[in-house]
């Protein structure tokens, strides 16, 4: 009886505690498909990717692998638009961020955006530098030659998303890319959810009876 009474004050301890949101991070690389260059310098003004949300992500951040080879400071600026992909075009801004940043080589530079996606909504994620372009010499970046241009190209499952092709260039060019940046997401997975009050009274109430029990038991002894 001791260990079920222990049992049920864990389990109420348990219940009353929310446990922490974690975040995962999900690279974006195409599956299979090896960078054509490491770093190439160049990239035009912008680098974009359109995807599919499949699971009401909740997004955290977004990241560009970049070589920052002129610049030893610099600020990143994403942009998150709805997209039609019956169009090819972008609709609604539904999000921004930025950040600044320290020269730290060829790595990823993650931006935080905050949004809930929609299952079945596609969306397109830019990033540019602020105020400026990646350009041809101020910034290296890692490419993946992502079978055709012009596309439309193969759609790939990476994490909670369907990314269906890489873009630049302010949607210039659509989603008819064969250079795809290298990308990846963070994610905030769900916190364990709080237990409503008829819960919480239901394991209450097993627990007074089992100390009740435990002392009528005791005092016959």
């Amino acid at each position: 009886m001791r260990f079920q009474v222990m049992t049920g004050m864990a389990l109420i301890a348990a219940s009353l505690t929310a446990g922490p949101a974690l975040a995962s991070t999900i690279d974006l690389a195409p599956p299979g498909i090896p960078p054509i260059a490491i770093f190439l310098t160049g990239g035009g003004d912008s680098r974009s990717f359109v995807f599919t949300d499949n699971s009401a992500t909740s997004l955290t951040s977004v990241g560009i692998r970049i070589d920052p080879l002129q610049v030893t400071t610099f600020s990143l600026t994403t942009e998150l638009f709805a997209y039609d992909l019956g169009t090819s075009t972008r609709g609604a801004l539904l999000a921004t961020g930025s950040g600044n940043f320290t020269d730290l080589g060829a790595t990823f530079y993650d931006i935080a955006i905050a949004l809930g996606l929609t299952p079945g909504q596609s969306y397109e994620l830019n990033i540019h530098p602020s105020g400026g372009s990646f350009g041809n010499g101020p910034y290296g970046m890692e490419f993946y030659q992502f079978q055709n241009n012009p596309g439309p190209n193969t759609a790939y499952v990476a994490g909670p998303i369907t990314v269906i092709d890489g873009s630049g260039d302010g949607d210039v060019l659509g989603r008819s890319n064969a250079l795809l940046a290298h990308f990846r997401i963070s994610e905030q997975a769900g916190a364990t959810p709080v237990p409503e009050p008829s819960s919480l009274l239901l394991l209450g109430s097993g627990l007074a009876v089992g100390l009740r029990v435990y002392r009528n038991r005791a005092a016959r002894r």
